[in-house]
This record gives C-alpha cells, sequence and structure tokens, in this order.
C-alpha cells in the first residue's frame, strides 16, 4: 500500500509542477498581452 501511495506522489509530484508552471506562464503571457492593448 505505501509502495503504491509513493508511486502516485512520484508520478503526481512533476506533473502538478508542470500544470504551475504552465499556468503562471500562461498568466505571464496573458498579462503581457493585457498591457499591450
Amino acid at each position: 500500500m505505501k509502495i503504491y501511495s509513493l508511486l502516485g506522489a512520484g508520478l503526481i509530484a512533476p506533473a502538478f509542477a508542470a500544470f504551475v508552471e504552465c499556468a503562471t506562464w500562461m498568466t505571464r503571457k496573458m498579462r503581457r498581452t493585457a498591457a499591450e492593448h
């Protein structure tokens, strides 16, 4: 059971980090376009 939770965390952590990175990049891009217009 513990192995599965560790494996799940190992898979979820990078995916979550990538999602957060993408979200911050998207908001930054949106803010830049909003500032331009």
